[in-house]
């Protein structure tokens, strides 16, 4: 099956969580399994057979475009929240 995966976290500093949507699921591998370069936040294109990994590669393309759409929003968010909704007490 091919699906795709977002890296969601590092733990122990040898493991990577990797959660599919999808099916629902997540998997946790051995940062030396992952490719090169990946970081938190990654989409990766992934082959699961009986129900394990057996085939990542990072997807640079989407990977950047959810990435662009995070920085959009957090600008938005930005322009938004001008100013504190309190008022100060002297």
């Amino acid at each position: 099956m091919q699906v795709q995966g977002v890296i969601d976290r590092f733990e122990d500093q040898h493991k990577a969580v990797i959660i599919v949507e999808k099916i629902g699921q997540q998997f946790v591998v051995d940062q030396k399994s992952l490719p090169l370069d990946v970081s938190k936040g990654d989409i990766l294109n992934l082959t699961i057979v009986k129900g394990e990994i057996t085939a990542m590669v990072k997807n640079l393309e989407y990977t950047n475009f959810k990435k662009n759409q995070l920085d959009q929003k957090r600008e938005q968010l930005k322009k938004r929240a001008k100013g504190s909704l309190f008022k100060e007490r002297n």
